[in-house]
């Protein structure tokens, strides 16, 4: 129930993301979202990957426009892999060694520090994307309506609890 964001450092893996096998390698991140099925069958020696998970509740509590990423997270269903410069590896890994000071730190606002770090590495991690998949670029662009965003969300809710919710007022509390 969340985003899960991996690089690989060392070692390869066989990968599947929703039955979708595919090769993960030095320098792949792989993303999943909610819902995903993931699992991997690493290859025999040393294995090491930069990973982080966000809950969805953490998500939306820290307030960022993730509406600029639909298209990316619609098109990282079929294209769960992507690989990194050793630059955007650099850059991703800068963040991320932030993140995980602000959230072994005993600092009184840890946890707004976290958020706000965490959403400059969710942004410059779009970046990084969207110079992978310039076709991306065009559709975040364009704005979004506000039906259509509401429309989206409510797919994804019923992608994620369509088996355990079927009542339209537990999508439409959901939805505010």
């Amino acid at each position: 129930d969340g985003l899960s964001i991996g690089v690989r450092k060392i070692g390869r893996v066989r990968f599947n993301t929703n039955r979708k096998e595919t090769e993960v390698g030095r320098n792949d991140l792989v993303i999943g979202t909610p819902g995903d099925l993931m699992n991997d069958h690493p290859e025999d020696g040393a294995h090491l990957s930069q990973t982080m998970m966000v809950s969805s509740n953490f998500l939306k509590e820290m307030y960022i426009s993730l509406n600029s990423f639909m298209p990316f997270f619609a098109s990282q269903k079929d294209h769960p892999v992507f690989r990194l410069s050793n630059e955007e590896k650099e850059e991703l890994k800068a963040y991320f060694m932030l993140i995980k000071e602000a959230v072994e730190s005993d600092d009184y606002f840890r946890i707004d520090i976290t958020k706000r770090l965490l959403a400059a590495y969710l942004y410059k991690l779009g970046s990084i994307l969207y110079r992978h998949r310039p076709e991306l670029q065009a559709e975040a662009a364009k704005p979004l309506k506000r039906e259509e965003i509401l429309f989206k969300e409510f797919i994804r809710l019923v992608s994620e609890h369509h088996r355990k919710e079927r009542r339209v007022d537990f999508y439409a509390e959901q939805l505010f």
